[in-house]
């Protein structure tokens, strides 16, 4: 696997913290812990030199060049010599472009293929900008500064997403702790994100004078979707009031919802990360947003038609 492939690999956090180099030569760790990085690598490289023990080719090189004094323990110091010369070179440069340690740095450094899989905002990845991998999109990463917006305004665009494919007309937009108008006035309310199709018509009415709690309105007249659940759902396999929704309209002709839009976690992208990326010298991607634990309730009414037995 290439790096890029075993980062994807890795669970969660320890694939969360990423950013983007030119190449790995000379790149130093910046964990600093010498003695894991030396552990780490006397057990990789024996590793990979024990299937070289008896390598005709191998032999025959070290014979050549007079690394047989120890005979006749051929096999045995083959691998022997083979490591030492790895491990010599590895720990006295401390190289990440030589030391696959790279997986324990707390934010790891990425060279991106050409055929990356990576997703990034529009106009980035920057070098040596600090990238957030998405809680739930595998291979989605959004800029450090941002996280929080671009992660909870993805959440949003797909309960909106939900609610339209379910046959919504009509959604009432309250908020109930946390963000309020002043963060709904930056968000994408009236446009889904790049890659989400717009169903309908939609009247979008700002609420942004009024006293209350009612964040906006929308009113889609002409949605007159046969209910089904969208493609490419990832927030809704976590969201058990989402699938409670969703069961009552396609199984229960369900005519009127109201359900939680909920962003509580700050998914350790909070001041003490921010000031290790900047004791590392590494950028924020713009002026960080700190996260704010939300709840905003969304209320509605769905349209009259019904689920055809041929969509179940």
């Amino acid at each position: 696997m290439n790096r890029e492939e075993q980062l994807l690999s890795l669970p969660y956090r320890q694939r969360q913290f990423i950013y983007i180099v030119d190449d790995y030569n000379g790149l130093q760790s910046r964990n600093g812990n010498f003695f894991q990085d030396a552990g780490d690598v006397v057990f990789n490289t024996f590793t990979d030199t024990l299937q070289d023990t008896w390598n005709p080719w191998r032999i025959g090189e070290n014979w050549q060049q007079g690394k047989w004094w120890k005979l006749p323990l051929i096999g045995e110091v083959n691998l022997v010599t083979n490591a030492f010369e790895k491990i010599q070179g590895k720990i006295d440069e401390k190289d990440l472009s030589k030391i696959e340690v790279w997986k324990n740095e707390d934010i790891k450094p990425m060279v991106l293929d050409h055929n990356t899989k990576l997703k990034f905002q529009v106009g980035h990845p920057l070098k040596n900008t600090v990238y957030v991998a998405h809680p739930v999109k595998e291979g989605t990463y959004f800029p450090f500064a941002n996280f929080h917006r671009f992660t909870f305004e993805h959440k949003w665009a797909e309960v909106m997403r939900l609610l339209r494919h379910l046959g919504a007309i009509e959604i009432k937009v309250i908020h109930k702790t946390g963000w309020k108008r002043e963060f709904a006035a930056n968000l994408n309310l009236g446009v889904p994100l790049d890659g989400i199709p717009v169903d309908s018509e939609v009247n979008y009415q700002s609420m942004g004078n009024s006293t209350s709690d009612i964040i906006t309105e929308f009113h889609f007249p002409e949605n007159n979707k046969v209910p089904k659940l969208p493609d490419n759902l990832v927030w809704y396999h976590h969201e058990e009031t989402w699938k409670e929704i969703a069961d009552g309209r396609l199984n229960s002709n369900l005519k009127d919802f109201s359900l939680e839009l909920h962003y509580k976690e700050d998914f350790n992208v909070n001041a003490s990360i921010r000031a290790k990326v900047q004791e590392y010298g590494l950028g924020l991607g713009g002026s960080f947003e700190k996260h704010e634990s939300t709840t905003w309730i969304l209320q509605g009414t769905f349209n009259s038609r019904k689920k055809h037995f041929w969509n179940i």
